[in-house]
Formats: structure tokens, C-alpha cells, sequence
């Protein structure tokens, strides 16, 4: 109620359509939530490129993904030098199938901000399907090459190419033994393919082909966030930080 107030008596302020969007969303009113920021942006249409951020977020959230395009696109248009809002947009692309759009967004996000992980990792999840060495690639950039096979065989499980998947989990755990996320994502391979983990006797996982070896690291994303955890949320994309 206090954010109704505010936004009643600051109908210009970004940050307080935002604080009234995100309160919304946590009560449960995600709706609610999408109908505050398009009437926010309907009167404002070029007062903040954090509030079409974020609205298009949500509506990645509701699938409507070509409603949340068009928002993400006005937010590049007002904020082109942000890597929050292009990795934001490439992930609306990547929701949607259109992976080398995606890479164009992820690459210039990364060419505002090279450190951004967050977009390495989305550039990473782009190419998977068509450029698994590019991939990898990316993904070594920031990581250990054993949590990079990982993270990639986790790309490849949401594709649905388990036997891609289960060849990068193989790869990590050959660098480094004891990976935990490596195991996981072996272990979830072999659930999907109706099979099982065949174990030696010292605990070490065993195919027919391959002794395993295991290392450190973590699954992708952890445990399937939802989009906005993929994303750049627009209050955290603010000044330009992560």
C-alpha cells in the first residue's frame, strides 16, 4: 500500500513502478505485477530502460515472449551501453529458439562488460546446441575446465541430448575427481535414459566403456532457476552493475 501511495504521488519515479511490480510478484500477483509496470510505461514510455527491463522479464515469466521482445527491445533502445539489458534480450531470444539473435545479444553484452559471467554463461547456453567447442570455449573462460565440462553436459540435459551430456560429464570427470555437480548430472543422465549409475568398489561411478573419475564444481544455474535468475533483473541492472 505504501508503494500504491508512492506511486500516486510520484507517477515519474522508475524506482518506485519497480518497488510496486516486485512487491506484487512476491505477493502472488504476477499479473497485478506486469499491469503496473505497462501502465507506467504507457505514460513514461522513455523515463527508465530498468522498468522495460523489467518488464519484459515478467512476461518471459507469463511466455508471452513476443510482448516481452518488444519491451526488451525499448530497453536497449534507451540504455544500449548497459550489458544487463542485452543479456536480458538475448535470453527472450534464447526462450525462444532464435539462438544466433541470442548470440549477437550475449557477444555485445559481453563486449559492454567482458566480465559479465552471467552472459558468458547465457552466450554458452546459445551456441550449445550447434557449437559445442565454442561453448566450451566460453565456458573455460571463467571456469576450471572440469566445472566447464560440467556446466556444459547441464546445458546439454535442458536440450534434451543426453548422450552429448553424458560425454561432458565424462570429460569433467576425468580432469578432476570428487565433482559432485559432474555426478549429478551423470546420475540425472542415467535417470532420463531409464538406466542407472554403475558403482566400483570404492565408490567410483563405472560405465561400460569408461572408469570415471570425480572433481569439484557446480551444476549450471544450480537448480533450474527460473528466468530472471538467468537474467539481469532490472533493479540489480541499476548503474550499470551486476
Amino acid at each position: 500500500e505504501h508503494y500504491r501511495l508512492a506511486a500516486v504521488r510520484f507517477p515519474k519515479n522508475a524506482e518506485v513502478a519497480i518497488g510496486l511490480s516486485r512487491t506484487l510478484e512476491a505477493l502472488g500477483q504476477p499479473g497485478h505485477a506486469r499491469v503496473a509496470l505497462q501502465d507506467f510505461v504507457h505514460t513514461n514510455p522513455d523515463a527508465s530502460a530498468e522498468v522495460w527491463s523489467w518488464l519484459g522479464i515478467l512476461q518471459d515469466e507469463a511466455k508471452d515472449y513476443a510482448a516481452a521482445e518488444l519491451s526488451h527491445k525499448e530497453a536497449v533502445r534507451l540504455k544500449d551501453n548497459s550489458d544487463a539489458v542485452h543479456n536480458n534480450y538475448g535470453y527472450n531470444l534464447l526462450l525462444q529458439g532464435r539462438y544466433s539473435e541470442a548470440v549477437r545479444e550475449f557477444r555485445h553484452a559481453l563486449d559492454v562488460n567482458p566480465g559479465s559471467s552471467l552472459a558468458r554463461n547465457n552466450l554458452a547456453t546459445a551456441l550449445a546446441g550447434e557449437q559445442g567447442d565454442a561453448a566450451l570455449t566460453e565456458l573455460r573462460a571463467t571456469a576450471d575446465p572440469a566445472t566447464a565440462h560440467s556446466n556444459l553436459a547441464a546445458i546439454l540435459i535442458e536440450r534434451g541430448d543426453l548422450e552429448a551430456a553424458r560425454n561432458q560429464a565424462e570429460a569433467a570427470l576425468r580432469y578432476q575427481k570428487d565433482h559432485p555437480a559432474a555426478l549429478t548430472n551423470l546420475h540425472l543422465i542415467a535417470e532420463l535414459q531409464g538406466g542407472q549409475v554403475n558403482l566400483s568398489a570404492d565408490g567410483t561411478p563405472v560405465s561400460p566403456t569408461h572408469r570415471f573419475f570425480r572433481s569439484m564444481g557446480d551444476v549450471l544455474f544450480g537448480s533450474r532457476d527460473e528466468p530472471k535468475s538467468k537474467q539481469m533483473s532490472a533493479s540489480q541492472s541499476v548503474g550499470g552493475s551486476q
